[in-house]
């Protein structure tokens, strides 16, 4: 699945917050992820949709509470990225509409995670066609160093590839944590 990740800061109706933006082709993702299947509220339908020109968000359900995001509501998304100006760097903003809310049962992915359309995503960062990410979904997660020494090589020198188990460290930390305790 093609994506493109951002760390952004998002405006509710409560309070801002940052989070991990990451723009996606839906058909994709859906094939690579299972999150956006957990939906709490919205649909997906809705996040393909452009609101009149304003595009739309899936938003995990702690960030939403916290936030003050309701469905429906219109937030502004914030990326640190500018672009520099004479008059110093002028920081790149867009508004979207909350089209929905997901619930993972992992708090930090709920409490810090937001799904927009790439294409979305590309006009927020002012990047054109790219994304700075592919993820693949194997049937056997044991195979994921070997498929990602494999997809290094293929790749080339220039990029970089990552099993999940790096990826995700502080999420695997919290599990392990999680077990201790129970």
């Amino acid at each position: 699945a093609p994506v493109l990740y951002d760390e952004v800061l998002i405006e509710g109706a409560v309070r801002g917050k940052y989070a991990s933006l990451k723009g996606i082709d839906i058909p994709s993702e859906l094939a690579a992820s299972a999150t956006l299947r957990k939906l709490k509220s919205g649909s997906l339908a809705r996040l393909a949709d452009d609101d009149n020109g304003l595009p739309s968000l899936i938003v995990g359900s702690k960030l939403a509470q916290e936030t003050g995001m309701t469905l429906n509501s219109v937030v502004t998304v914030i990326s640190p990225q500018g672009t520099m100006t004479p008059f110093g760097m002028q920081i790149r903003h867009q508004r979207f509409r909350v089209a929905g809310t997901f619930e993972t049962d992992f708090y930090e992915v709920d409490d810090t995670w937001a799904y927009a359309p790439l294409v979305s995503m590309q006009r927020l960062l002012s990047v054109g066609d790219v994304v700075n990410s592919i993820e693949l979904r194997l049937d056997d997660l044991n195979l994921a160093p070997q498929v990602a020494r494999d997809a290094a090589r293929v790749a080339g020198p220039r990029y970089d590839a990552v099993p999940w188990e790096d990826t995700n460290q502080a999420l695997m930390h919290a599990l392990e944590l999680e077990r201790k305790v129970t």
